[in-house]
């Protein structure tokens, strides 16, 4: 059965956007002096961009151009699918370094990694720990995309809850 819903998943999400905007050694700047550089390396991961850092950051997992609601484990099996991984928290908040809370390009309209400001929560792949909770495999923190509220650390939601996930590849960790 795990196989089966893999198998649908890849189906389905695949072939993300066209990439119109992103074209190999084309790149996002902001405000700041923030640079990614669009990568094309991986097609599965869609529209990406690379950091300075080496993170690859891909679009949200979509179907016919919507975001498409997974379980934490759809979210883990998709992304190793496809040779990358769900997002920790430490990876978000490195994002959020990288970006120096400036998420839009110089022209105020472009988002720096597509998707990236929509108000929706989004898998991590760190399990909760709270004083509620407890080190606790069964609930996973979950991020909200716009602006400061990627600078908390969102809500507990347990792993069978839909919520939308972005997959990351980790390339040679250097400065770039």
């Amino acid at each position: 059965m795990k196989n089966t819903i893999l198998s649908l998943f890849i189906s389905i999400c695949c072939c993300q956007s066209a990439r119109a905007s992103c074209v190999e050694g084309s790149f996002h700047k902001n405000d700041k002096g923030s640079i990614f550089i669009c990568d094309t390396s991986s097609p599965s991961l869609g529209e990406a961009y690379r950091t300075s850092k080496g993170t690859e950051w891909g679009e949200p997992i979509k179907r016919n151009g919507a975001l498409l609601p997974m379980t934490a484990d759809q979210s883990e099996e998709y992304c190793a699918s496809i040779g990358a991984k769900l997002p920790t928290t430490d990876d978000y908040s490195e994002l959020l370094n990288e970006l120096r809370h400036s998420f839009y390009t110089t022209d105020n309209q472009t988002p720096m990694i597509p998707d990236l400001t929509i108000s929706e929560w989004f898998w991590t792949s760190s399990p909760a720990n709270g004083p509620s909770y407890g080190p606790n495999q069964n609930f996973i923190i979950a991020i909200n995309g716009p602006h400061g509220a990627m600078e908390s650390v969102g809500l507990f939601l347990t792993r069978d809850s839909g919520a939308y996930a972005r997959c990351i590849r980790i390339l040679k960790r250097q400065n770039l």
